[in-house]
């Protein structure tokens, strides 16, 4: 993460990480999610949410690109394998990232 902002310049921030199992259910509740078994509920998956020039969230498509182009170029500097919410066919989740593991392409 902290490779990424630098590389973004410091635009997002870690909008929702390590989850219990209550929070993942209010995630599917809320449309976050579509499943009840993330990885999020063993820390391994992060939503990056990127913020405009006044420090605001903004889940702008052109800032949530820049996240992603950061978070690629950062994950292959450091040897690390991610799956990203925005490459996914199934379902778009712009803003998560978590490493490689077996729930990978939801």
């Amino acid at each position: 993460m902290k490779r990424a902002q630098t590389i973004a310049g410091g635009s997002f921030v870690i909008g929702s990480g390590k989850r219990d199992e209550a929070l993942q259910k209010k995630a599917v509740e809320w449309g976050w999610s579509k499943t009840y078994d993330s990885d999020h509920l063993d820390g391994n998956a992060v939503d990056l949410w990127p913020l405009d020039d006044d420090g605001a969230v903004n889940f702008d498509s052109k800032l949530q690109t820049e996240i992603v182009r950061a978070m690629k170029q950062a994950a292959k500097e450091l040897g690390v394998s991610l799956d990203i919410g925005a490459e996914w066919k199934r379902f778009k989740d712009r803003p998560h990232f978590a490493l490689t593991s077996a729930r990978a392409g939801a």
